[in-house]
């Protein structure tokens, strides 16, 4: 195969190289590189030609390729505690009603996952004041140690048009682990357990329960998975176990 670029801009600003691939026999690897992205909200685009001969007069494919820029934002926080931070848009000449939403990026990039872990403030749509910098919050409850990204898009809720989008990155450190429990699961087969849990202070709280791997374990009653505790009392956190078909060990906080 013989790959090349043609820009609609710059042409120095994308780059190729390709190389057979190491994991899938018979395919190629084409790694594309943009070098200059400009300012949030501008756009590249180029096509990506692939000839089947090297006088290139036979093509294999033909890809038109778009590179939109993001601003960016950072937070950091612990495992299952949510964390936020504060983003700023500018309102443009007129007003606009705009809502944000979030979806949580995949490992190789090719598509995102709508998320619950993810909480905005104000929750719901809101005005944006033209000429001026309005603020709104994300509160972000990450459920595995280690880096996560999100896309955060603000929307105008009238025609559509996206406002501003980020690129969220989130680094959640590991809990602190209080206790630490064994079951044991027998293959192909469902269980629910009880621990129990005291409420350490001295009027009564709601907890919720969050698990790390809902597809493992979670509360037992996924409709209402919270518990009322009163003052220093002992109530019982019912946690449902989902069949395994397979032997190992798995953790999950």
């Amino acid at each position: 195969l013989y790959v090349h670029c043609v820009p609609t801009g710059r042409g120095s600003d994308v780059s190729l190289s390709w190389r057979p691939s190491e994991s899938i026999p018979g395919a190629h690897e084409v790694r594309i590189k943009y070098a200059r992205v400009g300012a949030f909200p501008s756009v590249g685009e180029f096509y990506v030609l692939v000839f089947k001969d090297r006088f290139c007069a036979s093509l294999a494919e033909l890809w038109y390729c778009v590179v939109h820029s993001r601003l960016r934002a950072d937070v950091n926080g612990v495992t299952g505690q949510a964390a936020g931070v504060e983003l700023v848009v500018r309102g443009d000449r007129v007003p606009r009603i705009v809502r944000a939403y979030a979806g949580l990026a995949t490992s190789d990039g090719s598509k995102e996952q709508t998320t619950k872990d993810a909480a905005f403030d104000p929750p719901s749509a809101f005005r944006l004041v033209p000429h001026a910098h309005n603020k709104f919050a994300i509160h972000f409850r990450p459920r595995h140690p280690g880096n996560s990204r999100l896309h955060v898009h603000l929307v105008d809720v009238d025609t559509q048009d996206l406002v501003a989008a980020w690129l969220l990155n989130a680094v959640a450190a590991a809990p602190t682990i209080t206790k630490t429990y064994d079951v044991e699961i027998p293959c192909g087969q469902a269980i629910t357990k009880r621990i129990p849990y005291r409420n350490p202070w001295n009027r009564a709280r709601t907890f919720t329960l969050v698990s790390s791997d809902e597809t493992l374990v979670r509360a037992r009653d996924p409709v209402r998975p919270f518990v009322n505790i009163g003052p220093n009392a002992v109530e019982y956190l019912r946690l449902y176990f989902a069949p395994v078909h397979r032997q190992g060990l798995v953790q999950c906080y």
